[in-house]
């Protein structure tokens, strides 16, 4: 049993060698570059008239086992600080300027546009407040629209919304002041088409 397993060992290590020395020349091998008469480069592993040697890089190869012996990266803990915060430079409403007077005409329809600079960071997200409260979700937006709000002063406020939802900047309030037609005046007394 003995001499069947050197026999063995010498077969492997015999076939190990011989494909060693096979890839040898594939590895070395020169390559050849020429131009046919048509102008088009040749490449080939025989040299030709008038070509000229080109030297390639031995292929890049991946050791799996070595690849696999480093430590992983495990995976960010939520629990564990984020890289720091860096507040925008510009975080505001701008349109409906502070103090502004809906129409009654508009009724109670508001665009709401934003400045953000710099632009949204991946992840990032705004969302706006009327009167304290919710008033639209987080989203990748520079501009909101409220539609049908109450007559009356509200104040508006934008927060920006880090990746794991917290708030991590807000917006200067801005007051607003929208009419609305009623029972009593259900008409405004200023346009033409009011007169009786």
């Amino acid at each position: 049993m003995k001499g069947n397993w050197r026999d063995s060992m010498k077969r492997r290590t015999l076939a190990g060698c011989l494909l060693l020395f096979a890839a040898i020349p594939a590895v070395n091998a020169a390559v050849y570059r020429s131009v046919d008469a048509n102008g088009n480069p040749v490449f080939t592993d025989q040299p030709q008239p008038e070509s000229s040697r080109i030297n390639v890089a031995p292929p890049d190869v991946v050791d799996v086992d070595a690849k696999s012996s480093q430590p992983q990266k495990k995976a960010l803990d939520p629990a564990e600080p984020q890289q720091a915060f860096i507040p925008y430079t510009q975080l505001a409403i701008v349109s409906p300027r502070n103090e502004a007077t809906i129409p009654t005409g508009a009724a109670g329809d508001v665009q709401v546009e934003l400045a953000i600079t710099p632009q949204l960071a991946p992840g990032d997200k705004v969302r706006l407040r009327v009167d304290g409260q919710v008033s639209q979700s987080a989203l990748r937006t520079s501009a909101f629209f409220i539609s049908g709000m109450n007559r009356g002063e509200h104040t508006l406020r934008v927060e920006l919304l880090d990746s794991t939802g917290h708030v991590r900047q807000q917006s200067d309030p801005v007051t607003i002041y929208v009419q609305r037609a009623s029972q009593n005046m259900p008409a405004n007394p200023r346009s033409s088409s009011s007169a009786p």
